[in-house]
Protein backbone atom coordinates (compact mmCIF):
# COMPACT_ATOMS: atom_id res chain seq x y z
CA UNK A 1 0.00 0.00 0.00
CA UNK A 2 1.44 3.36 -1.23
CA UNK A 3 1.30 5.71 1.99
CA UNK A 4 0.43 9.83 0.90
CA UNK A 5 2.49 12.28 3.10
CA UNK A 6 2.31 15.99 3.07
CA UNK A 7 4.85 16.81 0.17
CA UNK A 8 3.74 13.71 -1.98
CA UNK A 9 0.04 15.25 -1.84
CA UNK A 10 1.19 19.08 -2.63
CA UNK A 11 3.48 17.37 -5.73
CA UNK A 12 -0.06 15.18 -6.72
CA UNK A 13 -1.69 18.76 -6.57
CA UNK A 14 0.94 20.61 -8.58
CA UNK A 15 0.81 18.05 -11.26
CA UNK A 16 -3.04 17.96 -11.74
CA UNK A 17 -3.01 21.95 -11.85
CA UNK A 18 0.01 21.71 -14.85
CA UNK A 19 -2.33 19.08 -16.42
CA UNK A 20 -5.14 21.70 -16.82
CA UNK A 21 -2.79 23.95 -17.93
CA UNK A 22 -1.71 22.04 -21.05
CA UNK A 23 -5.14 21.36 -22.29
CA UNK A 24 -6.96 24.59 -23.75
CA UNK A 25 -10.54 24.63 -22.37
CA UNK A 26 -13.35 25.83 -25.25
CA UNK A 27 -16.97 26.30 -24.01
CA UNK A 28 -19.86 27.21 -26.41
CA UNK A 29 -23.70 27.05 -24.97
CA UNK A 30 -26.56 26.49 -27.00
CA UNK A 31 -30.28 27.94 -26.47
CA UNK A 32 -32.97 25.30 -26.70
CA UNK A 33 -36.72 25.10 -27.20
CA UNK A 34 -39.70 23.33 -28.40
CA UNK A 35 -43.30 24.02 -28.63
CA UNK A 36 -45.44 21.25 -27.36
CA UNK A 37 -49.15 21.15 -28.95
CA UNK A 38 -51.93 18.59 -29.59
CA UNK A 39 -52.40 19.10 -33.16
CA UNK A 40 -52.14 21.44 -36.26
CA UNK A 41 -54.11 23.08 -38.96
CA UNK A 42 -53.96 24.74 -42.00
CA UNK A 43 -56.36 26.55 -44.55
CA UNK A 44 -56.39 27.86 -47.90
CA UNK A 45 -58.18 30.23 -49.39
CA UNK A 46 -60.08 29.54 -53.12
CA UNK A 47 -58.93 32.86 -54.27
CA UNK A 48 -55.75 34.89 -53.31
CA UNK A 49 -57.34 38.04 -54.39
CA UNK A 50 -61.04 39.45 -55.18
CA UNK A 51 -61.55 42.36 -57.12
CA UNK A 52 -65.22 44.20 -57.37
CA UNK A 53 -66.75 46.35 -59.81
CA UNK A 54 -66.16 50.06 -60.01
CA UNK A 55 -69.34 52.27 -58.55
CA UNK A 56 -70.48 55.31 -57.86
CA UNK A 57 -70.14 57.15 -54.11
CA UNK A 58 -74.63 57.60 -55.42
CA UNK A 59 -74.27 53.80 -55.40
CA UNK A 60 -74.31 54.16 -51.32
CA UNK A 61 -77.39 56.39 -50.67
CA UNK A 62 -76.62 55.34 -46.46
CA UNK A 63 -74.64 54.49 -44.12
CA UNK A 64 -74.74 50.07 -43.85
CA UNK A 65 -75.53 49.80 -47.93
CA UNK A 66 -73.95 46.96 -49.64
CA UNK A 67 -73.11 47.02 -53.15
CA UNK A 68 -71.63 44.12 -54.00
CA UNK A 69 -71.15 40.69 -52.23
CA UNK A 70 -68.25 37.83 -53.40
CA UNK A 71 -68.28 34.82 -52.16
CA UNK A 72 -64.70 33.32 -50.81
CA UNK A 73 -64.16 29.73 -49.58
CA UNK A 74 -61.18 27.93 -47.60
CA UNK A 75 -60.43 24.40 -47.09
CA UNK A 76 -59.32 23.61 -43.38
CA UNK A 77 -57.60 20.95 -42.62
CA UNK A 78 -56.48 19.46 -39.17
CA UNK A 79 -53.85 16.77 -38.08
CA UNK A 80 -53.65 15.19 -34.69
CA UNK A 81 -57.33 14.31 -33.50
CA UNK A 82 -60.83 15.27 -33.39
CA UNK A 83 -60.95 19.13 -33.09
CA UNK A 84 -63.17 21.87 -33.62
CA UNK A 85 -60.94 24.83 -35.14
CA UNK A 86 -61.13 28.19 -34.31
CA UNK A 87 -60.85 30.96 -36.77
CA UNK A 88 -59.49 34.75 -36.62
CA UNK A 89 -58.79 37.63 -38.77
CA UNK A 90 -56.06 40.29 -38.84
CA UNK A 91 -56.69 43.38 -40.87
CA UNK A 92 -56.84 46.78 -40.70
CA UNK A 93 -60.39 48.48 -39.46
CA UNK A 94 -60.04 52.16 -39.53
CA UNK A 95 -63.44 53.25 -38.18
CA UNK A 96 -63.53 54.01 -34.89
CA UNK A 97 -66.25 51.39 -32.81
CA UNK A 98 -66.20 49.37 -35.77
CA UNK A 99 -64.00 46.41 -36.44
CA UNK A 100 -65.85 44.27 -39.02
CA UNK A 101 -65.36 46.93 -41.62
CA UNK A 102 -61.51 46.33 -43.13
CA UNK A 103 -60.03 48.97 -45.36
CA UNK A 104 -56.05 49.60 -45.84
CA UNK A 105 -56.65 53.26 -47.29
CA UNK A 106 -57.77 56.53 -45.40
CA UNK A 107 -61.47 56.07 -44.28
CA UNK A 108 -63.95 57.23 -47.13
CA UNK A 109 -66.75 55.58 -45.93
CA UNK A 110 -66.58 52.33 -47.31
CA UNK A 111 -64.96 49.16 -46.94
CA UNK A 112 -65.07 44.77 -46.60
CA UNK A 113 -67.48 42.88 -44.57
CA UNK A 114 -67.12 39.51 -44.02
CA UNK A 115 -69.36 37.17 -43.22
CA UNK A 116 -69.14 33.29 -42.24
CA UNK A 117 -71.20 30.89 -43.96
CA UNK A 118 -73.49 33.20 -45.24
CA UNK A 119 -74.08 32.20 -48.79
CA UNK A 120 -77.41 33.20 -48.81
CA UNK A 121 -77.63 37.07 -47.98
CA UNK A 122 -78.69 39.11 -50.26
CA UNK A 123 -77.36 43.21 -50.37
CA UNK A 124 -80.22 44.19 -47.85
CA UNK A 125 -79.64 41.53 -45.51
CA UNK A 126 -75.52 41.60 -45.15
CA UNK A 127 -74.18 44.68 -43.46
CA UNK A 128 -75.18 43.18 -39.74
CA UNK A 129 -73.77 42.28 -36.40
CA UNK A 130 -72.87 38.62 -36.94
CA UNK A 131 -70.14 39.70 -39.35
CA UNK A 132 -66.82 38.70 -38.44
CA UNK A 133 -64.47 41.08 -36.17
CA UNK A 134 -60.91 42.17 -36.87
CA UNK A 135 -58.94 40.46 -34.16
CA UNK A 136 -61.94 39.72 -32.37
CA UNK A 137 -63.25 36.86 -30.94
CA UNK A 138 -62.70 33.17 -32.45
CA UNK A 139 -65.05 31.81 -34.24
CA UNK A 140 -66.09 27.93 -34.15
CA UNK A 141 -65.20 26.51 -37.81
CA UNK A 142 -67.04 22.74 -38.64
CA UNK A 143 -65.74 20.03 -36.08
CA UNK A 144 -63.45 18.06 -37.77
CA UNK A 145 -62.76 14.11 -37.50
CA UNK A 146 -62.46 10.60 -38.64
CA UNK A 147 -65.97 11.09 -40.89
CA UNK A 148 -65.29 14.30 -42.52
CA UNK A 149 -61.23 12.86 -42.94
CA UNK A 150 -60.71 16.20 -40.60
CA UNK A 151 -60.89 18.75 -43.23
CA UNK A 152 -63.91 20.93 -44.45
CA UNK A 153 -64.89 23.40 -46.52
CA UNK A 154 -66.06 26.76 -45.08
CA UNK A 155 -67.61 29.52 -46.74
CA UNK A 156 -67.36 33.47 -46.74
CA UNK A 157 -69.03 35.74 -48.25
CA UNK A 158 -67.31 39.17 -48.50
CA UNK A 159 -69.37 42.39 -48.76
CA UNK A 160 -68.35 46.21 -50.15
CA UNK A 161 -70.12 48.41 -48.44
CA UNK A 162 -70.98 51.34 -46.31
CA UNK A 163 -70.25 52.57 -42.99
CA UNK A 164 -71.26 56.20 -42.88
CA UNK A 165 -73.78 58.43 -44.73
CA UNK A 166 -70.90 60.59 -46.50
CA UNK A 167 -69.12 58.45 -48.99
CA UNK A 168 -66.05 60.11 -50.74
CA UNK A 169 -64.15 58.65 -54.02
CA UNK A 170 -61.25 56.58 -53.24
CA UNK A 171 -59.61 52.75 -54.83
CA UNK A 172 -60.30 50.59 -51.43
CA UNK A 173 -58.05 47.93 -50.55
CA UNK A 174 -57.62 45.44 -47.64
CA UNK A 175 -55.33 42.69 -46.90
CA UNK A 176 -57.03 40.05 -44.43
CA UNK A 177 -55.21 37.33 -42.62
CA UNK A 178 -57.38 34.23 -41.89
CA UNK A 179 -55.87 32.05 -39.08
CA UNK A 180 -57.06 28.98 -37.77
CA UNK A 181 -56.15 27.45 -34.51
CA UNK A 182 -56.59 23.90 -33.44
CA UNK A 183 -58.91 23.62 -30.72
Amino acid sequence: MVGFNKSSSIFFVLMLTNIGQLYAVGTAEVDLSASLVDGSCSIELSDKALHFKPYSVASFPTAKTTVEIQPISAKVTCEGGNTTPLLTLKGITPYSGNNQVFLDSTPNGTGFMIQHGKKELGLNDFYNSDALENQGKQVALTPLNSSNQFSSTEYFGIGLVSVDNTVTPDFLKANIRFTVLFQ
